[in-house]
């Protein structure tokens, strides 16, 4: 019979740590101190699979918590819910706790498996390079890890992180192999799949390109990545492309194959030819590549570029159908309208091979482009990908100019590519409505209902202009070299409007009717706006406050539009 005084609860098959990460951090953060710090030490399997995954991978970032904008859908899973974030704040704090002892026996530093520390520079905030010289623990399970360029610290060796898997290759890198005589032996390479170039390198990055690869063959075989990344700020591209030229030459003396790479990073100048890209595609198995990254940089002279691009291009359709992520950063040096049509063809006959693309990255920094260049440029890799794309990132630099502005002189073209746009004197919601009567009710200078609405559109399209200007500088680091960065798009500093965005409530209902069209789609991006799927055919702004009205300014400058259109506005020096 059951003891009627045992009034212990039934045991349950539910297992606390099964839950996502970041439900576990939710009921975490909402624990008193007192509470998180006794549940922590009292339950052993809550603390055994909480801490691991809280120490996996650290970023730092030069920013304080209450600086960084919070999703607005905890239910949403993101990448970013995987990593921990360390501030100027703790960083101290964090270092230290590295090398303790858990009360479970382990120390902290051999949960860690990304260490990535580019912005810590400051050494009033942490003497990274004392810490390095004196402290520094061993990573056994470190798969990665990036100090700051701008440092001049030592990479860890195999002494410190004996199973690293991917390596970055800069300056202090560089540094270390002279110190070695030329010798790459202090990591221990066996285990090394992935290997990026930074931009820039030591004054002996050929004799250490010679060295990785005449003496380090097997290695090579087993590459699955290979990343020539650049820095736009540096205008290292022509470096960068001479380095690939390089690189590949030694392979082809070496007659070697890198039959595995399934991810690789490359950038394209004005001197870059067929014959180069050709040689990269007797190297570069690219019937198992998966994932393909591009640095195009135009100084003017873009009939080069066409014809490099056009044999990648050939050599994508016959070799790349695996390729199922795409990401392409142009970069125009300085304006050249009179040749972006010819850049749009280019960037269109780049993209159309690619028919199985569930990532695709797109980032322009083009002056001077028209609504049918954009076309012509995104149309085709969106059309020919629509059931499979699951992940878009469109970046378009200074978009009040280069997106909208290029949009306002074509407003029907506008209305019928999106006719879900949801203006002011459409929308249902009492905010437009009392804004709508507010600017139909003012002194307009006799303008007809039809001028009012046109001012309405235009002066919106202004707004959303400025406000996506704003929100691509909330990005902490533009992520240029995006397989490397890709957790940087989640790091927003938190948004300056308090009244949301125009932006959001004037497309919301367009996006949605417009990305039903893509039945795997999990997350779109423009311009650092984030939209994720929070339900069916329903995608949600994940970062920023949700649109609650205009500002009067901004009532007053659609009133001001509408004087302007209908040729009553007095400007500054007119006479009246």
């Amino acid at each position: 019979m059951a003891n009627n005084h045992d009034k212990r609860p039934p045991k349950s098959s539910f297992d606390i740590t099964s839950l996502p990460l970041n439900v576990l951090l939710q009921i975490f953060r909402n624990l008193a101190t007192s509470d998180r710090l006794h549940f922590s030490l009292t339950c052993q399997l809550f603390f055994s699979s909480l801490i691991p995954r809280l120490y996996s991978v650290i970023i730092y970032v030069p920013l304080q918590p209450k600086q960084l904008s919070r999703k607005n859908y905890d239910n949403v899973l993101l990448k970013s819910d995987d990593y921990t974030l360390i501030y100027p704040t703790n960083a101290a704090l964090f270092f230290h706790a590295l090398n303790l002892k858990s009360v479970l026996g382990f120390k902290y530093s051999s949960l860690v498996q990304e260490l990535r520390l580019t912005d810590l520079a400051d050494p009033s905030i942490f003497d990274l390079i004392q810490w390095r010289d004196d402290k520094c623990p061993e990573f056994p399970k470190l798969r990665c890890f990036e100090f700051p360029e701008a440092v001049p610290i030592e990479p860890l060796t195999i002494s410190e992180a004996p199973n690293l898997s991917c390596i970055y290759i800069d300056e202090n890198f560089c540094k270390k192999v002279e110190k070695f005589h030329g010798s790459v032996d202090f990591i221990d390479l066996s285990h090394v799949r992935e290997v990026y170039f930074k931009a820039k390198l030591g004054r002996n990055e050929d004799m250490l390109i010679f060295a990785l690869l005449t003496k380090h063959p097997q290695m090579l075989r087993h590459l699955t990545g290979l990343h020539f990344t650049v820095d736009p700020a540096r205008d290292s591209y022509d470096r960068v492309y001479r380095r690939v030229v390089g690189f590949f030459a030694i392979l082809r003396r070496m007659g070697l194959v890198l039959h595995n790479v399934s991810s690789l990073s490359l950038p394209f100048t004005n001197h870059s030819t067929a014959v180069i890209v050709s040689l990269i595609g007797k190297h570069i198995y690219f019937e198992n590549l998966t994932d393909l990254e591009l640095y195009i940089e135009d100084d003017g002279g873009v009939l080069n570029l066409v014809e490099s691009l056009q044999q990648l291009s050939s050599t994508i359709k016959q070799r790349g159908a695996n390729i199922n992520s795409l990401s392409v950063n142009y970069r125009l040096c300085k304006e050249d309208v009179q040749k972006n049509h010819l850049r749009s063809m280019m960037l269109l006959k780049l993209t159309e091979p690619f028919r199985n693309l569930e990532g695709l990255n797109i980032s322009l920094q083009i002056e001077g482009l028209n609504l049918s260049n954009l076309l012509m440029i995104l149309g085709t890799s969106l059309s020919n990908n629509t059931q499979t794309l699951k992940d878009i990132r469109i970046d378009i630099a200074h978009p009040s100019e280069n997106l909208i502005g290029n949009m306002l002189p074509t407003l029907e073209d506008v209305d019928m590519l999106f006719p879900h746009l949801n203006y002011l004197n459409t929308c249902p919601c009492s905010m437009c409505k009392e804004a709508f009567e507010s600017i139909s009710g003012q002194e307009t200078g006799g303008a007809a209902s039809r001028l009012i609405k046109e001012s309405i559109k235009v002066s919106s399209l202004m707004i959303i202009g400025h406000e996506l200007d704003e929100f691509q500088r909330s990005s902490e680091e533009q992520p240029y070299c995006f397989f490397r960065n890709r957790y940087r798009r989640f790091i927003k500093t938190a948004g300056r409007n308090e009244k949301g965005y125009l932006f959001d409530h004037l497309v919301n209902k367009q996006l949605n009717e417009s990305l039903r069209f893509l039945p795997k789609l999990k997350i779109f991006e423009i311009c650092g706006m984030v939209y994720q799927q929070v339900g069916t055919n329903e995608f949600g702004l994940l970062f920023g406050h949700a649109f609650n009205g205009l500002e009067k300014e901004q009532v007053s400058d659609i009133v001001d539009m509408c004087r302007v259109l209908s040729g009553d506005y007095v400007g500054v020096g007119s006479e009246h």
